[in-house]
C-alpha cells in the first residue's frame, strides 16, 4: 500500500510519486465527483426558439459543471507495478476486475468472493441441466434401439411359421369374394387379417403388411396411431 499522486511526468519531483498509467485501461476510471458552479443565463435568439419547437425544452441558463477528484479522497489502485525512468508506474491488469476504485481491499475481496460463488452455482446449475438433457437423449436413443431390437426378434420368431403357412394362406386370402370387408387387411385390401399389434391389440393387417409397419422407424398402429412394440400372428382354431 503506497500513496500516489497525479503529476506531470516531466516534473522534477515525478520520481517521488507513483505514476498511474491510464493508457489501455479497461476497468473503472477515477471515482470523480461532479461539482456544479454558477448558472450562466442564455440570451434569447432564434436557436433557443428552434430548440423549443423541436421539443428539447426552452433553455434558460447553462449550468457549469466540473468533474474533480476531491482532495484527501482515498483511492485503492490495483495493477501491475514496474520501474520506468527511475520512477514507479502502475497500470491496469486485464485479469483483475479493479484498477482504480474507492473500495477498500476488504470490500474488493468480499465482492470478488461473492462473484465467484455466484458464477460457481450458475455453472453447477447449467452443468446439471446439461447432464439431464444428455441423459434424456441417451434414454430416448436406448428406447428406440430397444424397440427396433424387439421388432427384429419378433420378425425372426414368426418368420419361419409364416413361410410354412404362406402358400396355403395366399390361396385363401387372395380371394376377397369369400371374405367380408371387415376381414380384409386395411393396408393392402387383398389378404385376410392375421397379425395383431402389441400393446394396442388391433387385428387389422395381414402378416406381410404388419411386418412392413413393424420395421418402420416409428412403428404406429394404422388405427389408433399408438406405438407398436411388436406384432403377433393370430391363428384360426
Amino acid at each position: 500500500k503506497v500513496s500516489f499522486g497525479l503529476v506531470d511526468p516531466a516534473s522534477e519531483k515525478s520520481g517521488e510519486m507513483v505514476h498511474v498509467k491510464f493508457d489501455g485501461a479497461v476497468h473503472q476510471s477515477l471515482p470523480l465527483t461532479t461539482v456544479y458552479h454558477k448558472l450562466i443565463p442564455v440570451e434569447q435568439n432564434s436557436y433557443t426558439l428552434f430548440q423549443t419547437i423541436v421539443g428539447n425544452g426552452y433553455p434558460i441558463a447553462l449550468l457549469d459543471e466540473e468533474k474533480i477528484l476531491p482532495i484527501g479522497k482515498e483511492i485503492t489502485a490495483i495493477g501491475l507495478c514496474r520501474l520506468k525512468n527511475r520512477s514507479v508506474e502502475i497500470s491496469s491488469c486485464p485479469e483483475l476486475p479493479y484498477f482504480l476504485s474507492d473500495l477498500t481491499k476488504g470490500e474488493m475481496e468480499a465482492e470478488m468472493s461473492s462473484r465467484a460463488r455466484f458464477f460457481f452455482w450458475v455453472t453447477v446449475a447449467l452443468g446439471t441441466v446439461s447432464v439431464g438433457l444428455l441423459g434424456h437423449a441417451i434414454y430416448r436413443l436406448w428406447e428406440r434401439v430397444k424397440r427396433h431390437r424387439e421388432a427384429r426378434e419378433a420378425q425372426e420368431r414368426f418368420h419361419e411359421a409364416d413361410n410354412e403357412d404362406d402358400a396355403g394362406e395366399n390361396g385363401s386370402d387372395d380371394e376377397p369374394g369369400e371374405m367380408g370387408d371387415g376381414q380384409l387387411c386395411v393396408i393392402c385390401l387383398r389378404k385376410r387379417r392375421r397379425a395383431a399389434f402389441v400393446p394396442c391389440g388391433h387385428l387389422v393387417c395381414c402378416c406381410n403388411c404388419a411386418k412392413r409397419v413393424e420395421l418402420m422407424d416409428e412403428p404406429l398402429c394404422p388405427v389408433c396411431r399408438q406405438d407398436i412394440q411388436y406384432m403377433l400372428r393370430v391363428y384360426d382354431s
